[in-house]
């Protein structure tokens, strides 16, 4: 079990991450982590390489802010003359499993956020044995910053069940808003998680005082307009005109359903194939931390969110990766509860024992 806390927890597990991208996750996945970020990366810094059709001026469906992130080490590589075929591999996979080391991070904080320290242990140690995040956080989808940046927001989401003192200032509030925008400029799928989310908090701060629900709306609205305005400039910088990337996204995707052109799925997908296939054996234990607990909000949001993203007919494994680092803390919360009745059980039995043979 983890024994240590703060930046000594946060570095080894960066490093075991970084470890994983760089020497171990070695595959191929999907087509999407190479030519939504990297060659369209390096595209921009080194001016040439293969842009998909999503890519192109007339179409605009992708943001370019993604690519942005690994386009600056690449232009740090040029600048410097590091710019060798073995740097520009190595180097993301770096960056990725750092990210992926920071969600690992942010889960283990939200489980003590949710529960205790000791379900908060057995939520790191699911969310390190979990293969399908192993196998996927590290890769360089959006999905997987999308994961980290919605984690990270709930880490400083106001909660209805805590104390206002320590979660809900102001400040937390504000900054989970611009991990929230962030999540949406990089995946704007994840807006379906921050509708559901807003609106219960939009609800709880209604029976507080209107002041309140007008601060939160103006607080929103500012990082809205922040956030769509950033990725509009990134995006008429390197499409060479103005265009709205995300609307374009979501109107492809959601209203004309595109997707479906690179396979369709039965609106059952998800739940029948989608999570059990990347929880796997965490299922049991899963169920026992949402049936042992009072808090369920957070479940009953990734199911909500799971009803939406079945409306499209185009359906991945990938899709569900922020809603899976969501619903960890509940597997930690259920072999917690497993390990105190398994204690409980053994002291019981221990007890006996002893008066036996006091008896005797």
């Amino acid at each position: 079990m983890v024994q240590f806390e703060g930046t000594p927890l946060l570095c080894s597990l960066m490093l075991f991450r970084i470890f994983l991208a760089v020497f171990v996750v070695r595959t191929y996945f999907n087509p999407d982590e190479f030519w939504q970020s990297l060659e369209v990366a390096h595209s921009m810094v080194f001016g040439y390489g293969h842009l998909t059709w999503e890519w192109q001026p007339d179409m605009a469906l992708r943001g370019y802010a993604h690519p942005l992130l690994f386009a600056i080490p690449f232009w740090i590589l040029k600048v410097l003359h590091l710019d060798s075929p073995e740097m520009i591999v190595v180097v993301p996979r770096v960056l990725q499993g750092a990210m992926a080391g920071l969600a690992d991070y942010y889960v283990y904080g939200l489980a003590k956020r949710l529960f205790t320290l000791e379900s908060a242990r057995w939520t790191l140690f699911c969310q390190l044995s979990c293969w399908f995040v192993g196998y996927c956080m590290v890769r360089t989808f959006s999905n997987s910053l999308e994961a980290l940046l919605v984690v990270a927001a709930f880490n400083y989401w106001p909660l209805d069940f805590e104390a206002p003192v320590k979660y809900r200032t102001v400040q937390h509030r504000r900054l989970a808003l611009v991990l929230a925008g962030l999540s949406c400029v990089f995946r704007p799928t994840a807006a379906a998680i921050w509708l559901f989310m807003g609106l219960r908090h939009l609800r709880h701060l209604y029976s507080v005082s209107m002041k309140q629900v007008n601060q939160f709306i103006v607080e929103v609205l500012g990082v809205g307009i922040s956030c769509l305005a950033g990725s509009a400039v990134i995006d008429r910088i390197f499409y060479g005109r103005w265009t709205f990337a995300l609307i374009n996204f979501l109107k492809f995707n959601m209203l004309q359903d595109g997707g479906s052109f690179y396979g369709t799925h039965p609106w059952h997908w998800y739940i029948s194939q989608g999570f059990p296939a990347i929880i796997f054996t965490a299922i049991p234990i899963l169920f026992a931390g949402v049936l042992v607990t009072p808090r369920k909000e957070i479940f009953v949001l990734t199911g909500l969110c799971t009803a939406v993203y079945s409306m499209t007919a185009h359906k991945e494994f990938r899709f569900l990766l922020p809603l899976l680092l969501l619903l960890m803390p509940y597997c930690g919360e259920g072999l917690q509860w497993i390990q105190s009745k398994t204690s409980k059980k053994e002291i019981s039995t221990s007890s006996s024992s002893s008066s036996s043979s006091s008896s005797s």
